[in-house]
């Protein structure tokens, strides 16, 4: 895990992946991005875990390797699927269901 001096320089690092491995990958798999929004973000062994809705339709989620940022799919589903993933109690689950419903909204506007 890298160590950052500040929130600037880690927003920096995350518009760099974006730009050059998270988007051209998004790119390769649906052709035409209308919009990719990020979803979750999960640090896990090795990867950190990354879920985009895209083109307000699909959800991916794929793994972006902290050695060479290469990046392997995981899933892609209907934005139906993702919410009945999230369904259910607790904080985590509101919490996802509000950022889904805002995010839809802010692409049809």
């Amino acid at each position: 895990m890298k160590d950052y001096e500040s929130k600037e320089k880690i927003l920096d690092d995350f518009r760099e992946l974006e730009e050059n491995h998270i988007f051209p990958f998004l790119r390769e798999e649906f052709g035409v991005i209308h919009t990719a929004y990020l979803l979750y973000n999960a640090i896990d062994q090795g990867v950190d875990i990354y879920a985009y809705l895209v083109n307000s339709k699909s959800v991916i989620e794929f793994d972006v390797s902290i050695k060479d940022n290469s990046i392997i799919k995981n899933e892609i589903i209907t934005v139906e699927e993702y919410a009945k993933s999230i369904q259910g109690k607790g904080k985590d689950n509101l919490a996802s269901r509000n950022r889904l419903k805002a995010l839809l909204k802010k692409s049809i506007s």
